[in-house]
């Protein structure tokens, strides 16, 4: 048997790759969703700051100049009790903001220091209050206030109106990600505006990416010259074709090369959704061989799940066996929702003779979506099992007390 002090850290590996099968979580919330939510919305100047209680807790003075939204006390006070270096530097005295405001009742241990005071704590701010921005937020909330046959239209024009502050842009991307028939509402001048937006070079990296994927994933009927022509820009390429190929225009294999060999990571994981091999055959090929040799785990993991879609349960079969931990636990998963027997077959035969990473994969599809059969099997195997870190890892993963010597 070996030594105890040999077997490796189960509760640790199995702990951080059981989160593969535990879908994300949200995305964090942008200004816009934040704004909604308020209690109330103004424009305000910061008077005065200051901190309490050893400086865990920050107060700024504010004076509303404009309510947008919601009712409440000329002059107030903001108190935050966890705040980022760069919000104390752009809240300073004499900062003008848009603010997003929501209640706030401070525990115990602030209450003298701000006894009477009228308080609240920002849920979001933007410190560029100008015209514009403040015409945007106003805008918004009118829209929401609209009766709902009419307010997706009005919000999907305020947001791509949004796309020109630099401020607000990205916000703005989040929010139409959440526009129902989007693509739809995109036509005309929207859609112009849209498009004026991916191919200015003036425009920030980040937000014409961010745009070119909601392009991808909502089938924005963005012009195709346009998209051809983003194939040239090294930065934008993948994801250019990634929309592309949503529009069912795939790429010669030739193009394709050239792109996946100028691509870092982020791109080669948005290429991976572009067929760009010259049959299914050669697909399959190219997706296998990324799942086993790329040097991201994303990348690795992402070639697995396309491996999946297409039903290549020999090719899982083979990567489920690997020690590669995140396609094995990402081979392990997608064979078992296959419910095939040739699926069922590798993942027991994993757990009875495959390597560490397979069995450990195994053990855990098999207990979140195992069929009864798959389970008595499992049970079967604690009862029998003399292998000290198999017994750990089912101890581990049913809660009961491990067996063996």
């Amino acid at each position: 048997m070996r030594d105890a002090t040999a077997l490796r850290p189960i509760p640790v590996l199995a702990a951080a790759l059981a989160g593969i099968f535990v879908a994300a979580g949200a995305r964090a919330a942008n200004f816009f969703s934040e704004i909604e939510l308020a209690d109330a919305v103004v424009v305000g100047t910061v008077t005065d700051t200051r901190s309490v209680a050893q400086g865990r807790l920050f107060l700024y003075d504010v004076r509303a100049d404009e309510r947008l939204a919601g009712s409440g006390p000329e002059e107030m006070v903001l108190a935050e009790e966890k705040v980022f270096p760069s919000d104390v530097a752009r809240l300073r005295k004499g900062a003008r903001c848009v603010l997003a405001l929501a209640g706030f009742r401070p525990p115990s241990l602030y209450r003298e220091e701000v006894a009477g005071a009228h308080l609240f704590r920002s849920r979001a701010f933007r410190c560029e209050a100008v015209a514009s921005t403040t015409a945007i937020v106003r805008a918004y909330l009118a829209a929401g206030r609209l009766a709902e046959e009419k307010r997706g239209a009005a919000r999907v024009r305020v947001l791509v109106e949004a796309l020109d502050l630099d401020s607000l842009a990205l916000d703005a991307v989040q929010a139409l990600e959440r526009e129902p028939g989007l693509e739809k509402l995109l036509r005309g001048e929207l859609l112009r505006s849209w498009e004026e937006v991916l191919r200015n070079p003036r425009k920030p990296l980040a937000l014409r990416k961010a745009l070119l994927r909601l392009t991808a994933e909502r089938r924005i009927p963005v012009s195709l010259p346009l998209l051809r022509s983003l194939l040239g820009n090294a930065a934008l390429a993948p994801l250019a074709a990634e929309a592309l190929a949503a529009r069912d225009e795939a790429l010669d294999p030739e193009t394709f090369a050239r792109l996946w060999e100028e691509a870092g990571a982020e791109g080669r994981l948005s290429l991976l959704s572009v067929p760009g091999q010259r049959g299914p055959k050669e697909r399959l090929g190219f997706l296998r061989t990324c799942a086993r040799e790329d040097p991201s785990p994303a990348v690795r993991r992402r070639a697995t799940e396309l491996l999946a879609r297409e039903g290549d349960e020999a090719g899982l079969a083979e990567l489920l066996r690997r020690t590669d931990t995140v396609v094995a636990f990402t081979a392990a998963k997608a064979l078992v929702e296959r419910k095939t027997p040739p699926a069922r077959r590798a993942l027991r035969g994993a757990l009875r003779d495959g390597p560490y990473e397979a069995r450990v994969a195994a053990v855990f599809a098999l207990r979140e979506k195992g069929t009864r059969e798959d389970l008595e099997l499992l049970a079967k195997v604690v009862s029998e099992s003399r292998d000290p870190e198999l017994s750990r890892l089912l101890a581990l993963a049913f809660g009961g007390e491990a067996h063996g010597e």
